[in-house]
């Protein structure tokens, strides 16, 4: 299910809270700047489900110092089909996935920390100044969203669509990142573009990237 949210929330005067049948998914406490729209995400399995957006003020006539209005807007409410590359079976798609820059990328079970199976990584041994990049090309007639894992260690990640950054990151240590993109309607070609740090031979020069969404 995707959706267009727009709320001006601050804690502890309100929040929202989003369940899926009665378990939370997602909990929105504040917003940097001016409430503005933005693309969203929740994933749901075949049959019938309860969404509830519920949005909880203090229990007081005036809040003390009262930051936001406390309002909630939803648009753009559809369900539409997805693919899931969780790269478990231990291979690449070659009529999918095609790779740019230095090597082909590889999949094992090296990323560090909790893991939930296999996930996809640049190839080792990049030296400075060298990049890999992994590529799928996808249609989206109605627009959608892609999301996936990123986990970077050293070096530089970028997530690319149609050539232009929508993500990057070149800060290690962030640990497993959740990330989301809004997709418009047409032909597109994703890219997850990574650069090798400015010192040869460091440890755990790669990005991981796992279960890869494509909701069009």
């Amino acid at each position: 299910l995707l959706y267009q949210l727009r709320h001006d929330v601050f804690m502890p005067w309100a929040k929202l809270v989003v369940t899926l049948d009665g378990k939370p998914v997602i909990a929105f406490q504040n917003h940097n700047g001016d409430a503005e729209w933005g693309s969203h995400k929740i994933s749901v399995t075949q049959g019938q489900h309860e969404i509830i957006w519920d949005v909880n003020t203090m229990d007081v006539a005036v809040p003390p110092n009262p930051r936001g209005t406390g309002t909630v807007w939803i648009d753009d409410v559809k369900f539409m089909g997805s693919q899931l590359l969780d790269f478990d079976d231990g291979k690449f798609d070659d009529n999918l996935v095609s790779f740019a820059g230095i090597g082909k990328w590889l999949i094992d079970a090296s990323l560090p920390g909790p893991k939930t199976g296999l996930a996809a990584h640049n190839p080792r041994g990049l030296l400075p100044g060298e990049h890999s990049t992994m590529v799928i090309k996808r249609s989206a007639p109605n627009g959608g969203m892609v999301s996936f894992e990123s986990h970077l260690a050293m070096g530089k990640f970028s997530f690319l669509v149609d050539d232009k950054v929508a993500y990057t990151l070149a800060q290690p240590g962030r640990g497993t990142q959740k990330v989301e993109v809004p997709v418009s309607p047409g032909d597109h070609t994703f890219s997850w573009k990574y650069e090798a740090p400015g010192q040869a031979n460091l440890p755990l020069s790669n990005v991981w990237i796992d279960n890869v969404e494509f909701a069009m």
